[in-house]
């Protein structure tokens, strides 16, 4: 499964490929597109005199205490579609392995009913470009095994790449 944005499908695409699952069908699903930014799609963070930017930061920085973009999402947004695609996947119990391809706004916003602390939206730091989650399920109860985790040139590191 795939975020239809293009960033997702390549970087899911060169996983099947370069994993020799390229024969596996590639489902899309919106549930998955990262967060909409609405009006502030266009907004240059490093502009002090867009009159946005404090709530644009405020937003990235701390998502739970944002109204969101105008125009677009807020945090619950996301974690409701999110949410509801990765519950759905698992409620299939049917002992198979997924690949989901999504965004880190997205995938922190999906995982973050199996946080510890779920008042930290970021889960203590922003995910890594490229990295990866492993979840299981196990009579119907979702865990995290394994958190952001990224290979780069054949070399396991995790998010402070060590």
């Amino acid at each position: 499964y795939s975020s239809p944005l293009i960033r997702s499908t390549e970087t899911v695409k060169t996983i099947l490929d370069r994993s020799g699952n390229n024969n596996t069908e590639l489902y899309l699903d919106d549930n998955l597109i990262e967060v909409d930014v609405g009006d502030w799609a266009l907004a240059n963070l490093g502009d002090e005199s867009n009159p946005s930017i404090t709530e644009i930061r405020q937003f990235f920085k701390d998502p739970f205490s944002s109204p969101g973009a105008p125009n677009g999402e807020n945090v619950h947004q996301v974690i409701k579609r999110t949410q509801a695609f990765i519950k759905n996947l698992a409620s299939k119990n049917d002992d198979k392995t997924y690949l989901v391809g999504t965004h880190g706004f997205a995938m922190r916003a999906m995982l973050n009913f199996l946080y510890e602390d779920k008042d930290d939206f970021w889960h203590g730091k922003v995910p890594y470009n490229c990295c990866f989650n492993i979840l299981e399920v196990k009579d119907g109860k979702i865990t995290i095994s394994d958190e952001d985790i990224c290979f780069y040139q054949g070399e396991k590191k995790d998010y402070y790449g060590k």
